[in-house]
């Protein structure tokens, strides 16, 4: 008698694309106790910055020494941007602070096709910015004040994922 045919094994599900990256002291690589200039790849995106610290208190952003903390991507994202959420340090209190970090969104690196400002409020630790247009793939973050802002985390989520509303058809009169 012949033997019985072996099931073919299941074939294995695909790995569904990321729908948002991390930005944090771990996966920017930040040194404990000092401000840094860098290049960091997250997510498969390479990003550079400039004036960013590590003290314990999350990702620290100032102005000094004629430096200003930046935070930029260098290579275009897989899928554009749908929006920033950015998390305050729990360690630290939030104050009203208009126009506190400047963002730029466009199509290629350097591009300021939109530019929008967010300003912190008292007590308030989570922030969302989204930009006009569901097709930029580059961003910069500048920060914009005279003193020390922190951040537990900044994520860039993608368009596609599960960020936005399907359309619905239109229906007959």
């Amino acid at each position: 008698p012949a033997a019985p045919a072996t099931p073919a094994a299941p074939a294995a599900p695909e790995t569904p694309a990321a729908d948002s990256i991390v930005l944090s002291v771990g996966t920017l690589g930040l040194a404990d106790q000092s401000y840094a200039a860098g290049t960091k790849t997250v997510g498969g995106a390479s990003f550079e910055f400039i004036q960013m610290g590590n003290y314990g208190d999350g990702l620290q952003m100032r102005d000094k020494d004629g430096k200003t903390t930046t935070l930029w991507n260098t290579s275009a994202f897989a899928k554009p941007i749908a929006k920033i959420e950015l998390v305050y340090s729990d360690t630290k209190s939030t104050y009203d602070n208009p126009d506190a970090v400047i963002f730029t969104f466009g199509n290629a690196m350097g591009e300021a096709t939109y530019t929008t400002k967010l300003s912190i409020t008292a007590g308030v630790k989570t922030y969302t910015i989204t930009p006009d247009s569901e097709t930029y793939t580059f961003f910069k973050m500048e920060h914009d004040l005279g003193y020390t802002m922190y951040w537990d985390s900044i994520k860039v989520y993608y368009e596609g994922n599960g960020t936005t509303t399907p359309d619905t058809p239109d229906t007959p009169d």
